[in-house]
């Protein structure tokens, strides 16, 4: 019950082994209520759900790991190990079509010469934080000093997923709704919505292109100012050294100080260095 379990949930310091999830209410119910709220999708997905902080889990580099981590800890073999927030958290489902596209932009890093494949290919569906479970302070002040006094994230206190939380989903429902009602996202976009996004991109083409011009230019006139010499001198130490065979360290050239001025001008410089 909550009674006998608040002290171990509020302390942090108590974290370090599995936390079950309590049974102090009735789960079933509050997970019914909430598919109530906000439905199911096409494949019977709850829009909404429930989940435990020791429960919810996420896949990287073919592991299993805890999603919302209180601390990880390192093993000397190498292996890591999650500790679980003992805190309830209501989760929104996310189809594919919005999450493919930016999941394979992040999924690959890349260490040394390898690809490594961290989070593996999108799942069918796919849930993110809507609300986490607690008790804080009112304006959050017990969030701002923790994180003055410690630099650490604030958990709250543990709170019993409640008749509070079920009035926050459906107002965020509601608000959902309203959005679609006023601009459905299928809706054909109009000529004037249209034109703007068309000069948008011309905008953004030509800076791309102007960008790309100027870097490509400055990269030929760096590698003419230190190579160009090399097409019309044979000089060795001009081409052993490029620009530095006039270093009293590596020229064997001999060059006179108005011999440099005349490089340094021909090269559209008037210093070499």
């Amino acid at each position: 019950m909550i009674e006998t379990a608040t002290p171990l949930l509020n302390d942090p310091s108590e974290w370090g082994a599995y936390i079950p999830a309590p049974t102090d209410f009735n789960r079933r119910r509050f997970e019914k209520e909430l598919a109530r709220i906000a439905g199911k999708s096409p494949g019977g997905d709850p829009v909404l759900r429930l989940v435990w902080g020791w429960e919810a889990t996420f896949l990287h580099r073919g592991e299993r790991r805890l999603k919302y981590a209180f601390h990880t800890l390192q093993l000397p073999n190498g292996d890591y190990v999650d500790i679980g927030t003992p805190r309830w958290y209501i989760e929104e489902l996310v189809l594919p079509a919005q999450y493919r596209e930016q999941w394979e932009q992040v999924r690959y890093t890349v260490e040394g010469i390898n690809l490594i494949d961290d989070l593996g290919p999108p799942p069918p569906v796919m849930y993110v934080t809507c609300l986490p479970v607690a008790r804080h302070e009112d304006g959050r002040a017990c969030c701002e000093r923790l994180w003055a006094e410690s630099r650490r994230s604030c958990w709250g206190e543990y709170k019993t997923p409640g008749e509070d939380e079920l009035e926050r989903a459906r107002f965020a429902v509601r608000e959902r709704d309203k959005a679609r009602m006023e601009g459905r996202p299928d809706e054909p976009l109009g000529p004037e919505v249209l034109a703007d996004c068309f000069k948008l991109q011309h905008e953004k083409r030509e800076r791309d292109s102007r960008r790309l011009k100027d870097k490509v230019d400055d990269v030929v006139a760096e590698f003419m100012r230190v190579y160009g010499g090399n097409f019309t001198s044979t000089d060795p130490s001009r081409h052993h050294h490029g620009r530095y065979k006039f270093l009293s360290g590596s020229s064997v050239s001999g060059a006179t100080p108005e011999e440099i001025a005349a490089f340094a001008t021909t090269n559209g410089r008037k210093k070499i260095m």
